[in-house]
């Protein structure tokens, strides 16, 4: 399974919490979960594969975290996901703030939510 067939079937009320969002993935993709490299900490980690998960956040989390494993671990498929698993939250916006913050890294991102899922900046839901 790839990264965005895991997004498309990620039911965000199943977990209450980050780290069980990164398990359901780190399943799902056959990866491993909280992976040290280089003293680098890698929330789901699979061959050539980087996901930084971040529930609840605001739009720059992780954003550092997900820049640091493209260029410093030089990880090729680097993804930052944040997850909403409560509350009220623009999709639109969201996506939009990290598609300026993103753009020209070569780094994929997704905003998942009860209300719908934005994939590299499209409204999927």
């Amino acid at each position: 399974m790839n990264v965005i067939d895991a997004l498309l079937r990620l039911k965000v009320n199943l977990c209450d919490n980050e780290r069980c969002v990164q398990r359901y993935l780190a399943s799902l993709l056959g990866a491993g979960v909280n992976v040290i490299i280089n003293g680098y900490e890698v929330d789901v980690y699979g061959v050539g594969l980087a996901i930084e998960v971040k529930v609840n956040p605001r739009p720059y989390d992780g954003v550092g975290q997900a820049i640091a494993l493209k260029r410093v671990l030089e990880i090729s498929n680097v993804w930052l996901i944040h997850v909403f698993l409560r509350g009220y939250v623009d999709l639109s916006k969201h996506c939009g703030d990290l598609n300026l913050m993103l753009k020209g890294l070569d780094i994929n991102y997704a905003v998942v939510s009860n209300d719908g899922l934005c994939l590299n900046g499209v409204l999927l839901k």
